[in-house]
């Protein structure tokens, strides 16, 4: 029998013509939006800190990131209408200012009075700006004098920067060349990283941006041992290793990542996003319920902020597997995520936060039930009686005398009562806590701050039958680095006692029960079946080969111009159970454009 081909063309015709007409009336629609800033840059830093230190406005929620730049832009224009700025604050507002200029350059060429724009970024007197008039926000598009060859920078901040009433476009270079010493071994450490980050926006109704980056890394060996457990390199896909250069030896990892998102906002409350990209959700240094540690995957993302509220969906698709880890060229298994977060901010200084997730997989269709985005994941999976792995979560923090905030998670995997308190250790109790404090202006000490953040996750959690139900993307965690069945500790200071100048500090410790052989789980490692669990009761947390890690390190930053930085960084890694097990390094670069994101601190 012939297949008819005709109902299935005209179907997909009709899907296509569906979404454009989606699409059409989308863009037609919406209001005004922006594109985001990277995850863990100086910009997130800054504006949680005055969070912290102002209090946060009801409509901004701290804890979902990436942060969209015109909601930084707001937020600094509320603190700028309390009159709570001091003259301190002036480097890091035109700092912020000069990072997201197409919306300041909008503010002052179409709600300012002429002559608000700057020809001299070192002239420019912020906090005298501020108390000129109170209906003006503090917010000035600076301009340099002298461009570099007329085209190149004339923003103090963009290689590039294109200003147009219904366009604006701003490209720029990004680069991390840093090298070291493992001191013990004196083998070399090498970051080569080179890309582009572009964005654009068009009407105010749609933006656009992408980065790409190309990669060369060598690590010390204990991070080629955990790469080597999964042939996955965490925040890559694909890779080869370099082979030619002695540089990277004993070996060396190269790889292509970009990033990229589109973003429509459809009303003033509910805003749309499709991307290749990753999400946070909480306050702390980690997460236990959505990181950026894995890497990038496909998005589509709804947000809708009204009143104190604020309600995220993500759909994802991740893989199973990586190419890394296959024989030949094939298609890698496919998985899905279907997670939303609901975050209010109850009082001025306290807000609490919910997050349900569901990793499923369909060999002949995707599960339409979860692309509800209000229904409870938890009811669809047991009214379809599917095999999927569904987790829940609350997050909360309060802020204290404008200079602590306390904050916390729990996820519950799964949770029995009776087992619970029985105190039997059973498998299927699977669940991970996090509490953390956050101390701005220490004793006094202007911009000296410091962290500390206690995790725990029980063996097992997130971890499923196989690899097409459990948390992760591409064998990598999506939410904690370490997977389950650890104790971590974490401190960290940080101090600027200038705006160039920033020194960090880190101290972290942690238990890690790591399985012995390929065959059996005591519950760390996500990726293995459940079904290679030891026993089914008395299980603890640490279980297995337990590994003590004290990992320390402290990084000194200049900034010679703006997001051009010099850095010097070491640190030491042991395990106190593994004596043999030391990393000892020292080394340094530059970075431009480029936010530190350290995998190697576990």
């Amino acid at each position: 029998m012939v297949p008819d081909h005709s109902r299935t063309k005209k179907a997909t015709l009709n899907k296509y013509n569906f979404i454009s007409l989606f699409v059409l009336f989308l863009v037609f629609e919406s209001a005004a939006q922006s594109t985001l800033i990277p995850i863990g840059s100086d910009q997130e830093f800054i504006i949680d800190r005055m969070c912290l230190q102002y209090g946060t406005p009801d409509f901004f929620h701290r804890n979902i990131k990436p942060y969209y730049r015109n909601d930084i832009m707001q937020v600094l224009a509320y603190w700028d209408s309390l009159k709570v700025f001091t003259p301190e604050d002036a480097a890091y507002l035109t700092y912020l200012s000069d990072e997201n200029d197409e919306w300041t350059w909008k503010q002052n060429n179409y709600s300012l009075a002429k002559g608000s724009v700057h020809s001299n970024p070192d002239s420019l007197n912020l906090i005298d700006f501020l108390n000129q008039d109170t209906s003006r926000s503090f917010l000035v598009y600076r301009q340099n004098e002298k461009p570099i060859l007329k085209y190149f920078y004339k923003s103090p901040a963009h290689l590039i920067a294109v200003n147009n009433k219904d366009f604006y476009l701003r490209l720029n270079p990004i680069i991390n060349l840093q090298g070291g010493k493992e001191i013990n071994s004196k083998e070399n450490i090498i970051s080569n990283q080179r890309g582009l980050d572009f964005r654009m926006g068009i009407d105010d109704k749609i933006y656009a941006q992408t980065t790409i980056l190309e990669n060369q890394f060598s690590f010390p060996a204990f991070y080629r041992n955990k790469i080597a457990r999964h042939n996955a390199v965490p925040g890559a896909g694909l890779y080869k290793f370099l082979t030619t250069s002695s540089l990277y030896k004993p070996s060396g990892y190269d790889y292509f990542i970009s990033n990229a998102q589109f973003g429509i906002r459809v009303s003033k409350h509910f805003h749309i996003q499709i991307g290749h990209g990753n999400n946070f959700i909480g306050d702390g240094l980690r997460s236990l319920f959505l990181s950026d540690y894995a890497q990038e995957y496909f998005y589509l993302k709804l947000n809708t902020t009204i009143w104190k509220l604020q309600y995220q969906n993500i759909f994802a698709e991740l893989s199973a597997n990586t190419f890394n880890n296959t024989q030949g060229n094939i298609l890698l298994p496919k998985k899905y995520m279907a997670a939303h977060t609901l975050q209010i901010q109850i009082l001025p200084a306290w807000h609490v936060g919910v997050f349900e997730s569901v990793i499923f997989h369909r060999n002949d269709h995707f599960e339409f039930q979860y692309l509800n985005p209000v229904i409870i994941y938890r009811s669809v999976e047991g009214s379809i009686g599917s095999p999927d792995n569904v987790m829940l979560g609350i997050n909360t923090s309060l802020d204290l005398h404008h200079s602590v905030s306390v904050y916390g998670q729990l996820l519950i995997d799964e949770f029995v009562r009776k087992e619970a308190f029985n105190n039997t250790g059973w498998w299927g109790n699977k669940f991970g806590g996090q509490l953390g404090i956050k101390y701005i202006n220490v004793l006094g000490i202007s911009r000296l701050d410091l962290q500390a953040e206690y995790n725990s996750v029980r063996p097992y959690t997130y971890s499923h039958a196989d690899s097409t139900a459990n948390y992760t993307h591409q064998l990598t965690p999506l939410a904690h680095p370490l997977g389950a069945n650890f104790k971590e500790w974490i401190f960290k200071a940080r101090y600027q006692p200038s705006f160039k100048w920033n020194l960090s500090a880190y101290l972290i410790k942690y238990d890690f029960g790591d399985d012995p052989n390929s065959t059996t789980s005591y519950g760390g490692d996500i990726n293995k079946s459940y079904d290679l669990r030891i026993t089914d009761f008395g299980n603890f947390t640490t279980q297995g080969d337990l590994k003590k890690i004290i990992h320390l390190g402290c990084t000194v930053s200049y900034q010679l111009f703006h997001n051009y930085y010099l850095d010097f960084n070491t640190y030491y890694r042991k395990d106190y159970n593994h004596t043999t097990d030391v990393t000892k390094y020292i080394g340094g670069g530059i970075r431009i454009n480029w936010w530190r994101k350290d995998l190697n601190n576990l």
